[in-house]
């Protein structure tokens, strides 16, 4: 005999609308939309030990539709904190935070962070774990233009020109040497969040000084291993590069195309033709390698995509030179015809 197993199956069915609402049913589930953010403050140079102490304020910004709220909290024995603080509407809110560490230390603002409201408790954002201070630890690289290897035993010193302010205890002009990588490092203790300007000096044996100028160097905040830094490459050694923009001064605008060289006199270079397109925001990476120093003069020929048109340049220059940043040309034309080029 066949025994039958009942199914229940039960349907709920919203007859009221609050009864449909996200938090029915959800135990602490709150009204309307808060912004909740935990973090830890550690000590950076403590290997990360947790700072009690620390006055952390969060205070939202944005559009005009922000409502302006703010939270504190003090950081405890194990250097955690966690605010909550109401919001408009659920979705993403952007927001600042100041941490205040005891003194001697001094406040920093990191802005626009972009977290996430929402109306169920538990639901909050975690931002990890950030230092009590900010700190510059910057990596720069030194590489030989010509052959991509590292530049080793340059005397690399490094000075101060704008920006924030750095801890008048540390010297704001360092010299050293780079090592077997082309490495050079720069360790500071910055008294804001903003951008240090700097200028770099690289002297190698038997080569003229190299100066790299008006370097931005962000510092950072959030807590990694030692070795964690931002860093940038720089070239150096006698090259011919050029960014170049082709300009129709009928509209106004940056032409994307192809620009083809032809060497006619000057310094020897590695190719005495070359072809180079456009690339990043119409811009053209002109480069040779030349075999000394001096100018590099010849003909060219651009051709504006999307058109049959041709327009020639005649009787360019490019100067060699040994520097970080290559300089930079523009050319004019209207219609088919090269009007002027201008060097920036």
């Amino acid at each position: 005999m066949r025994r039958w197993r009942s199914l229940s199956v039960v349907v709920v069915v919203c007859l009221v609308a609050d009864a449909c609402d996200p938090c029915s049913g959800v135990v602490g589930c709150t009204e309307s939309p808060r912004v909740g953010v935990s973090g830890q403050i550690v000590d950076r140079l403590a290997y990360g030990a947790p700072v009690p102490g620390v006055h952390v304020q969060v205070i939202e910004t944005g559009d005009s539709s922000s409502t302006g709220a703010s939270a504190t909290a003090t950081t405890d024995g194990q250097g955690t904190w966690a605010v909550s603080m109401p919001a408009r509407a659920n979705g993403p809110v952007t927001v600042d935070v100041i941490v205040t560490p005891a003194s001697p230390g001094t406040p920093y603002r990191v802005r626009g962070l972009s977290l996430v409201a929402s109306t169920v408790h538990g639901q909050g954002n975690v931002v990890g774990r950030w230092a009590a201070q900010p700190y510059i630890t910057y990596v720069g690289t030194l590489l030989d233009r010509t052959t991509e290897q590292p530049i080793v035993g340059a005397t690399v010193a490094y000075t101060r020109v704008g920006g924030i302010a750095v801890d008048t205890t540390i010297v704001t002009q360092r010299t050293q040497q780079t090592t077997s990588l082309g490495y050079f490092t720069i360790d500071l203790r910055p008294l804001d969040f903003a951008p240090l300007i700097v200028d770099f000096s690289v002297v190698r044996q038997g080569q003229d000084t190299a100066y790299i100028r008006n370097v931005p160097i962000m510092p950072g905040y959030l807590w990694g291993p030692p070795t964690a830094a931002q860093g940038a490459q720089f070239r150096l050694g006698l090259g011919i590069e050029y960014f170049v923009q082709v300009v129709n001064d009928s509209t106004g605008r940056t032409s994307p195309g192809w620009l083809t060289f032809t060497r006619t006199g000057g310094v020897s270079v590695d190719q005495s033709r070359k072809a180079f397109p456009s690339q990043r925001g119409d811009t053209l990476d002109v480069s040779f390698h030349p075999t000394s120093a001096g100018v590099l003069v010849g003909d060219a020929f651009f051709e504006p995509a999307g058109t049959r048109d041709t327009v020639y340049f005649r009787n360019m220059q490019f100067a060699t030179f040994d520097t970080a940043q290559p300089p930079s040309v523009v050319l004019h034309y209207r219609g088919t015809t090269a009007v002027r080029v201008a060097r920036r």
